[in-house]
């Protein structure tokens, strides 16, 4: 079921009729038995396969929460890691292991395996790391019931591309009792269009824009033009992934229950350490919490002094190590998040001989070149994301090259162009959801033209998978 889809949209309208009849518990319930629905919509195995892990992962939490243990705690991270790597990845590695034993082909066994990975997989195992740390450090305000930690794991507006969410501030919201007034219906409605916006409007639209096979095929479309393609593509996935969220968030918010924000105005960023608080920040602040903190702490527990060059270069790549395994296992991919771990080391190191001058107080000048050069590595370094490494160098090599502009581009120009204005004026009014404050004739203006453009596109029938739909 699509989430930009209309059984999608009376999906929710009929879960939100009958939660505002039932008392507190039953909500639970409720929405419990929907989320499992909604997930078997995709397949009848999803919710078989998130149960077994709720039911797992509740089990080895609980038993931290009560006695603690750090073999029950490593024990419970590896069995989500191995479970993330045999479903994840056994396409590329279990037909050959079976057929070494001598059991066939092993296709078989492979089309089952990936038949049962979970949607949303990547994500849940994130979440189910950070419950278990969380549960075992006791940073929890109590430890939750069975159908409650289940809420959380199958709560249907994140089940499928996230947002990470901290089992200890999901969980926080359940007991209390969650008011849906009417400021909170605008802000979810405003969040809901602004996704659809960005999504099937700026989004699709981009995609739909871009040649067929300009990335997988670089050789036939050299030239110049192919890395102004590159850097649309960059929107292509942030407008994808932001529209993505907002939806969810907004739809989540019609129950009461807070999301995650994901995404801050990227572009504006002005250094790298900076955009990784602004780009997929739910990965990035479970990546600082649960891999580059306990890695610095490791270090400084060797040496006192926090500026050494050790832990201004571990830290951080290793986090973008960790980033680049759980976005896939490939050596290009690994490539990308080593450079990305540059990138931010690279920002560090002048640390050790100055003191760090906050963006905000920096010269003008120094801001704009500081986000134009972000948007500059950000875009080339999608190169390793979307292309191994013979594409790879077929495409640099071909960038080379004369080219024309054309018609295309324009139109992709205009939809870039958007994507930033509305991140502008979020980001100049320090709220998301600033255009709800607008005077009624401007947001009634805003709202008219909005959805005209989501009809026009919605109309083309050209609407594309959310691109993190399967990760």
């Amino acid at each position: 079921m699509s989430l930009t889809s209309w059984p999608f949209a009376v999906f929710v309208l009929a879960l939100l009729a009958l939660y505002f009849v039932l008392p507190r518990r039953a909500q639970l319930a409720q929405l419990l038995a929907g989320s499992l629905v909604f997930y078997g919509t995709f397949s009848w195995q999803f919710p078989l396969g998130l149960l077994a892990l709720t039911v797992v992962n509740w089990a080895i939490a609980r038993r931290l929460w009560e006695r603690g243990g750090r073999g029950w705690l490593a024990a419970g991270i590896a069995l989500n890691v191995l479970a993330l790597g045999l479903l994840k990845y056994a396409g590329d590695f279990l037909p050959a292991l079976i057929r070494a034993l001598g059991q066939g082909s092993g296709r078989e066994s492979v089309t089952f395996v990936q038949l049962a990975l979970p949607l949303g997989f990547s994500y849940r195992v994130l979440e189910n790391i950070s419950f278990l740390v969380d549960a075992s450090r006791r940073q929890l305000a109590a430890f939750p019931a069975w159908p409650d930690y289940a809420l959380y794991s199958a709560w249907f507006p994140k089940l499928v591309s996230g947002p990470i969410e901290r089992g200890r501030a999901f969980l926080a919201q359940l007991p209390r009792g969650r008011v849906v007034d009417n400021d909170a219906i605008a802000r979810a409605v405003t969040l809901i269009v602004l996704g659809l916006v960005r999504k099937l409007v700026i989004s699709d639209s981009i995609r739909g824009l871009t040649p067929d096979g300009q990335f997988a095929s670089p050789a036939e479309h050299a030239g110049w033009t192919a890395l102004l393609w590159l850097l649309a593509d960059v929107f292509v996935v942030y407008n994808d992934f932001a529209g993505y969220t907002d939806i969810v968030r907004g739809v989540s918010g019609l129950f009461g229950v807070e999301l995650s924000r994901n995404f801050a105005a990227p572009f504006f960023a002005r250094n790298f350490s900076e955009l990784w608080t602004r780009w997929h920040m739910s990965l990035s602040s479970w990546l600082r919490d649960y891999v580059y903190l306990p890695v610095s702490r490791a270090l400084l527990r060797r040496s006192a002094r926090p500026n050494t060059v050790l832990n201004l270069v571990v830290p951080p790549l290793a986090a973008m190590l960790v980033s680049a395994l759980w976005h896939q296992a490939a050596w290009h991919i690994l490539a990308w998040g080593l450079l990305w771990g540059a990138f931010l080391v690279a920002g560090r190191i002048p640390t050790l001989w100055r003191p760090v001058v906050p963006p905000d107080r920096q010269p003008l000048a120094r801001q704009v070149a500081g986000a134009l050069g972000v948007v500059v590595m950000l875009t080339a370094s999608n190169v390793l994301f979307r292309m191994d490494f013979p594409e790879a160098q077929i495409f640099l090599r071909g960038a080379l090259r004369a080219a024309s502009w054309n018609s295309s581009l324009s139109f992709a120009a205009l939809f870039i162009l958007a994507s930033l204005a509305i991140d502008w004026v979020q980001h100049r009014a320090g709220d998301e959801t600033v255009f709800r404050r607008w005077p009624l004739w401007g947001r009634s203006l805003a709202l008219a033209v909005a959805l005209l453009a989501i009809l026009l596109a919605s109309a083309s029938g050209d609407t594309a998978p959310f691109i993190y739909q399967y990760f």
